[in-house]
């Protein structure tokens, strides 16, 4: 390229500084020569002095990139401290709010002034408990379908432990901000932000963060307060229940209007209780009993709610149960369409779950024989391997009789006395004679249909009967003895308990 140029000597000197060489400095002249000592002497501290100047321009450059870095690092550092402080003012007020007594809605809407968007609070099943949003973005704000998103639950499950925001997509791809309410290590609800005025930034997500902080107090709060509520029902309806008639009616009526219950009027007791083997029940999967039943308590509440019939209905647990005193009145729901509203909004959070109604009590002194019956029902249909039903007695035929009997310990000493030989019989040969009397009535006394309802051969199932009857010392073709065997069976299944 030099020849092309047409040069016919060339010098070249490295250029070496303290990092190693630069470059090269390369002199041309057009005629051919040789440089002398002199000349290269002068080359080199020429290109010594290159090399000092691009070293020396390469530090500034470097050092000036340095100081640029810690500047924007300075600057960052500013900025987080800045919307730090104005989160911590939020978190104050918001406290401040709080430890004043002022109600979940009321910090919503402080919330919500302070990120500049509209705030939604849920509770862990996706049931909003407070709302800030204008009006004319209620449409904006993302559904139950999408709130209730796996892909979010996911993302806040894992954000839980430093209670962050993330960054989810509403409606029409609106970005919205949730952050979790955290008690106990569990995430017990979301504060959704939705529709900002000027976008999500820093600020936003951390007021929102720390927002979300003071809402699980809130929460909290309420939930204390509701299960204090619970806890002085269920001591109320203990007493309501054991009442005989022994008790002063009068006083049970002033500590009902206490809890804001008229018992003067007619109310119905409802029984709502989990079916058994509930596998893919969503709390059952989420952690221990004591959380499902607090879980029920809160769906049937918020049921309850719902209706606005308020206070004028008690919410409370008895065992596994939780039990519904349901006021019978004008332009509200009938007890039966209640408990049908029960079975179906509450299945989605608490799994199967079955519904008893017991009859309209007049008195305190019938309120305990209400729940003896509603309950019985709820046994008898669970054991037969129903669920996912409302049960009322006119729907028992039968079987409501034996429920209403005062005195249960005849009919257990009749069962005993009829079918107890035959158990003892199975028991000590091993063998089937029950079963095969049981299948024998319900086949309606054919020897064929109860061969083939239990896989033997028609002779078999003739010799068994023989040897019911050697063991009873009755004939099983005799009619008052069939419908003793028939009764004792019945008593059987609604005690519940064999009779061996």
């Amino acid at each position: 390229m030099a020849a092309e140029q047409g040069y016919r000597s060339i010098l070249s000197l490295p250029l070496v500084a303290s990092e190693g060489s630069l470059g090269v400095l390369t002199c041309y002249t057009r005629q051919r020569r040789a440089f002398a000592p002199g000349e290269v002497v002068l080359m080199e501290a020429i290109a010594n002095q290159a090399a000092l100047a691009i070293e020396s321009s390469r530090l500034r450059e470097r050092e000036q990139a340095r100081v640029a870095a810690l500047e924007e690092r300075v600057g960052r550092l500013e900025e987080e401290r800045r919307v730090a402080r104005r989160a911590e003012d939020v978190h104050r007020d918001l406290m401040r709010r709080l430890l004043a007594g002022e109600s979940l809605e009321g910090i919503t809407r402080a919330l919500a002034d302070a990120v500049r968007s509209d705030v939604l609070v849920e509770d862990a099943a996706g049931h909003p408990l407070s709302a800030a949003v204008a009006p004319d973005n209620v449409d904006l704000i993302p559904g139950a379908t999408a709130r209730q998103d796996p892909r979010v639950q996911a993302l806040l499950q894992r954000a839980r432990a430093g209670h962050a925001a993330v960054d989810v997509l509403g409606p029409d791809d609106r970005p919205s901000l949730v952050a979790p309410v955290v008690l106990d290590d569990e995430v017990a609800g979301r504060v959704w932000a939705c529709n900002a005025a000027r976008g999500f930034g820093a600020y936003e997500r951390r007021a929102l963060e720390r927002g979300a902080m003071v809402v699980a107090l809130a929460v909290s709060k309420l939930r204390t307060a509701q299960e204090v509520e619970w806890r002085l029902s269920r001591e109320f309806l203990d007493d309501l229940l054991a009442a005989d008639g022994r008790g002063d009616p009068a006083s049970t009526m002033t500590r009902a209007l206490q809890l804001g219950l008229d018992l003067s009027s007619p109310s119905t007791l409802v029984v709502v209780r989990p079916d058994p083997g509930e596998e893919d029940s969503v709390a059952r999967l989420a952690g221990t009993a004591a959380r499902l039943h607090r879980t029920l308590l809160t769906q049937v509440q918020r049921v309850v709610n719902a209706t606005g019939v308020g206070d004028a209905a008690l919410v409370a647990a008895r065992g596994e149960d939780v039990i519904l005193l349901w006021p019978e009145r004008e332009g509200q729901p009938e007890a039966a369409e209640l408990a049908e509203l029960v079975r179906r909004d509450i299945q989605a959070y608490v799994g199967s779950v079955s519904v008893g109604l017991g009859p309209p009590c007049h008195g305190v002194t019938e309120y305990g024989d209400a729940y003896r019956l509603a309950a019985g029902a709820l046994d008898l249909v669970q054991r037969a391997g129903h669920r996912d039903r409302v049960v009322a007695l006119a729907d028992l035929g039968v079987y409501r009789l034996l429920l209403q009997v005062k005195r249960p310990e005849e009919l257990i000493a009749f069962m005993h006395s009829v079918l107890r030989p035959l158990y003892e019989y199975d028991g000590r040969r091993d063998t089937t004679l029950v079963e095969t009397l049981r299948a024998f009535l319900t086949k309606g006394f054919s020897v064929g249909a109860t061969a083939e309802a239990l896989i033997v051969h028609p002779n078999t199932i003739s010799y068994r009967l023989r040897r019911i009857e050697e063991v009873l010392g009755v004939s099983c073709h005799d009619p008052e003895a069939l419908l003793q065997f028939q009764f004792a069976f019945l008593i059987e299944s609604v005690l519940g308990t064999p009779a061996g």
